[in-house]
């Protein structure tokens, strides 16, 4: 026999794991911690980096007078396949996150906001400085140049999945851990960092970061909220849209 008080904490309970229940399909995988700091490890930007400097050297040394383009196309497709050994570990924990059609419902909403967010604080920008093209966007626009097809496929699709593998399931996860704020803060900052170019107009540089950081915070939200699909779609419905549009203004 239960008490009033033991039935009532008995209802509370089993109402919480129907919520829990309701809503795990949504709940970011748990990986081990080992593999949250592997993922980032691996697909920092100093590791692709170093990648693509091997990958270069292998291209010149095989007279590829285009390297720099073909060696950013093979140098993803190769960081993308060692990030997949990774989380193929867990693929039974990452498969069943994208049964469900809302987070790619709300992740295409994610990828708008931050193309709208881009396009708004780059208009308001320029109205005092004339920003141009910052120069991790007028290398990509090269490459989009050179091969159109491959960079719809590398930077619209694989690309985009390396960067959440390692910033949301890596770093996100892995600083989530110890607390969520931080994750937000480290992940955007980060996020935004890594897209810098710091060969160029510093100047320029810093002033259109928060178009990398905003983006970088919007994609946790969307992680942490609807998990993988979710920040997945909205990264590629962004990077989608800018390359195609950029093939769109070539070919005319």
């Amino acid at each position: 026999m239960f008490s009033k008080d033991e039935n009532f904490s008995n209802k509370s309970e089993q109402r919480g794991d129907l919520l829990s229940d309701k809503y795990a399909p949504f709940n970011n995988a748990k990986l081990d911690i080992w593999k949250e700091a592997l993922l980032f490890a691996i697909g920092n930007v100093f590791t692709l980096s170093l990648i693509t400097t091997i990958v270069s050297a292998v291209l010149f040394s095989m007279n590829k007078i285009d390297k720099a383009g073909a060696a950013s196309l093979i140098s993803y497709s190769i960081l993308f396949a060692l990030l997949a050994v990774v989380i193929g570990l867990d693929y039974k924990k990452l498969l069943p996150k994208f049964k469900s059609w809302i987070p790619y419902v709300v992740g295409l909403g994610f990828g708008l906001a931050i193309l709208i967010f881009d396009e708004s604080y780059l208009r308001f920008v320029n109205l005092f400085y004339n920003t141009g093209t910052g120069g991790n966007e007028t290398g990509i626009r090269q490459i989009i140049a050179r091969y159109p097809i491959a960079s719809i496929l590398i930077f619209g699709l694989v690309g985009p999945m390396c960067e959440e593998f390692t910033y949301r399931v890596g770093m996100f996860n892995l600083v989530k851990r110890w607390s969520r704020v931080a994750a937000y803060i480290f992940t955007g900052l980060v996020f935004g960092l890594i897209h810098m170019d710091f060969t160029g107009n510093i100047a320029t540089e810093f002033i259109i970061l928060p178009t990398y950081i905003a983006p970088g915070l919007l994609l946790s939200l969307a992680y942490d909220l609807y998990d993988l699909p979710c920040s997945y779609v909205a990264h590629i419905t962004n990077n989608l849209f800018v390359i195609i549009s950029q093939v769109i203004i070539l070919k005319s």
